[in-house]
């Protein structure tokens, strides 16, 4: 932006490019945790203390995602969640 172009912006622009700046900052702190989260995922072991995920493709299968995505697989949700992975991940953290 040009110091021409921030003297013609209005308070309401303002505001509003204020608030999709701070909508970013909170997607990128969204992804900073996400990966936070993923790394723990990843490092997961079972009561034997072996790794969980075996492979990368175990943890996370690219192509799956990129059927979904393209509507070639079942319906793409980002919020679904395996609650039977998760609940057997946190019976082993709690031990």
């Amino acid at each position: 932006m040009t110091v021409l172009e921030a003297r013609r912006v209005t308070l309401a622009e303002f505001e509003v490019m204020t608030e999709a700046h701070m909508l970013r900052r909170v997607d990128n702190q969204f992804d900073i945790h996400l990966q936070a989260w993923a790394n723990a995922q990843a490092q997961a072991t079972d009561k034997r203390g072996r790794a969980y995920f075996k492979t990368f493709d175990k943890f996370f299968d690219y192509e799956k995602m990129l059927k979904k995505v393209k509507g070639e697989d079942e319906v793409f949700e980002i919020n679904k969640i395996n609650t039977d992975f998760y609940k057997k991940l946190s019976e082993i953290n709690k031990k």
